[in-house]
Formats: C-alpha cells, sequence, structure tokens
C-alpha cells in the first residue's frame, strides 16, 4: 500500500514505520494520522512483521499537530475531531498489536508527538533529543 505521509517498508519481518514530512517538521495532519492508522490496521490485518520500528525523517521526529493544517480547514472544530479520531484509533491498535513497537527518536518530539512515543514498548532517544509538550 501506498501513504502519502509516510513510508512503510517490511525487511525480514521488520516493520520500519518513517514519518515522511520533514518540510513540516513531520507534524501530524489528517492524512497522517489516516496513514498511521492504516499502517496499523495492515499489522493488525496479517502483515508478516515479527517487530516494527518507528523513527521520521528530517532534523525533528514530531512537532505534534500541524497547526498551519489545521488554520487552513473550513471547520476547524470538525478537522481536529477527524484528525484525532484517526490518530487515537491508530494508537489504540497499535497498543494492541502483538508486535513489539521500538521509537528511534531524534531531534524534538512535542505534543501529540510524545503520543508516538507513548505508543512504543521501548523508546530510544540520544542525548540532544527534547520530548516538550509544545514546539515554538
Amino acid at each position: 500500500m501506498d501513504y502519502e505521509t509516510l513510508k512503510f517498508d517490511i525487511k525480514e519481518g521488520l516493520g520500519i514505520i518513517t514519518l515522511n514530512r520533514p518540510e513540516a517538521a513531520n507534524a501530524i495532519n489528517i492524512p497522517m494520522a489516516k496513514d498511521l492508522l492504516n499502517v496499523a490496521i495492515e499489522c493488525e490485518g496479517g502483515a508478516p512483521v515479527r517487530s516494527l520500528l518507528l523513527k521520521s525523517e528530517g532534523k525533528l521526529f514530531c512537532a505534534g499537530a500541524d497547526l498551519k493544517f489545521i488554520s487552513e480547514l473550513d471547520n476547524i472544530k470538525s478537522g481536529l475531531a477527524e484528525m484525532l479520531g484517526y490518530l487515537h484509533a491508530a494508537l489504540g491498535k497499535i497498543d494492541h498489536l502483538d508486535t513489539p513497537l521500538v521509537g528511534a527518536i531524534s531531534g524534538t518530539a512535542a505534543g501529540a508527538g510524545l503520543s508516538l512515543v507513548s505508543a512504543c514498548d521501548l523508546a530510544i532517544a540520544g542525548e540532544n533529543v527534547n520530548f516538550t509538550m509544545a514546539y515554538t
């Protein structure tokens, strides 16, 4: 399956999920939340993975919600509800997978990006990684 905002590759039983919006600090928008849910469904549905690795392209792991994307929505309230619905469903499915999820965290994980880190069974981060509730 092709994804708009991330890459998902399977190599010898290892599923590699790569957040792929470096130009937007890998911030979460509706398409990314949908993509994360679809990867979780693919894994739940029998993709040949024994373990999963979550990583990102670019300097930041994930700056949280994509505020620019949200500000351009016609109806911010319903758009946020849609994005959070997909994201929560994805995190719930990931949490219930039988395969362990390891996070390779680099740069900053902020806001909703912390939720992605929290979904990992094990998160590995270097000394220069920054965990924060808001990214500015």
